[in-house]
């Protein structure tokens, strides 16, 4: 049996972070379904990535053509497909229609309640370069995109415009377009960071080449994974310590390529506010993470997560300082 790891790349604008998680989910649950009726993968597995500008799915042991198959199908009772002259009836002609071949050339079936008009036929499996169109129609149309918008002159619809369609079969591109986009080898770097545009060598190599030379840590969970330790250990370097939110950290994690945490210092003339102010303002409308002390009170400083790797932190730092004060003003 011939498999390769298929990947399938969209890259896009940036997406809704709080909607990222999920979209990336319904990705990988269309592409797994389609893959599997078309009997060219069984696999319930598989490597989902999702970031801000892409949504991406690696999933290995895909075969390159899909199994042989026996259709049999049994059409009317030989009694009432010929009429007393022995022509065939409408019946009759229509289920050799429906076969593609002419009335001659069907077999009969014999069973203990009678004889029936029957056809057999083997039919060779497509190969996945003829499939995988149907496949990126079906994913695209099943997506839960409640509102979708227009860019451009284009009568193309999406959650944000789409930029490129990466489609390998182990080192192969396959031929498909959707969205007006025609599928590559090529993806696209950070965008700040990284090489712009590059070819990938295949489709195994996809998230290294991502992070190597387009500076994008493109699976979720690794890079929640980053962000959590980044905060967490910012946190404890003033002796304090980040309160549990999932929300917001799945939001912050759909808001950067590649996470780079910086500590900031809340003005000390703001903290006689109830700290539930303080918090709700710096979550909600900022994305900064707070942190509180061992008797959960808030402490003055707050974490963001910058989505470059300044060569001058502090001026980010102050820069969200600044912002900050004059929210809270």
């Amino acid at each position: 049996m011939n498999t390769k790891t298929l990947l399938i790349e969209l890259g896009t604008e940036e997406l809704p972070p709080k909607l990222l998680k999920g979209l990336g989910i319904s990705f990988k649950k269309s592409i797994l379904k389609a893959l599997q009726d078309a009997e060219l993968s069984s696999t319930k597995e598989c490597k989902l990535f999702a970031a801000p500008r892409r949504l991406a799915i690696a999933v290995e042991n895909v075969q390159t053509q899909q199994p042989d198959q026996s259709v049999e199908r049994r059409g009317p009772a030989v009694q009432a497909a010929f009429k007393d002259d022995g022509s065939a009836s409408p019946a009759a002609l229509g289920f050799a229609k429906s076969c593609g071949v002419d009335i001659e050339q069907l077999d009969r079936l014999k069973t203990d309640k009678g004889e029936w008009l029957y056809f057999k036929q083997e039919v060779s499996g497509q190969n996945i370069a003829e499939l995988i169109q149907d496949i990126l129609d079906q994913t695209i149309k099943q997506l839960p995109i409640a509102k979708r918008m227009r860019w451009g002159d284009s009568d193309v619809e999406f959650v944000r415009p789409v930029h490129w369609l990466t489609v390998l079969h182990d080192d192969t591109v396959l031929s498909a377009e959707i969205l007006e986009l025609q599928s590559s080898n090529q993806s696209r770097g950070h965008r700040f960071h990284g090489e712009k545009k590059f070819s990938l060598s295949n489709a195994a190599a996809y998230e290294s080449e991502l992070e190597s030379k387009g500076y994008v840590i493109v699976d979720f969970d690794r890079r929640q994974s980053m962000i959590k330790q980044q905060i967490e250990d910012l946190a404890a370097s003033v002796n304090g310590k980040i309160e549990q939110d999932q929300a917001l950290l799945d939001e912050v994690t759909g808001l950067v390529e590649y996470p780079h945490a910086l500590l900031g210092s809340i003005d000390q003339r703001f903290m006689d506010v109830p700290q539930e102010s303080l918090i709700s303002s710096m979550r909600d409308h900022q994305k900064y993470f707070h942190i509180v002390d061992a008797n959960n009170s808030l402490m003055p400083y707050f974490i963001t997560v910058s989505n470059i790797d300044s060569k001058d932190p502090e001026r980010v730092k102050s820069g969200n300082e600044r912002v900050l004060r004059a929210r809270l003003s």
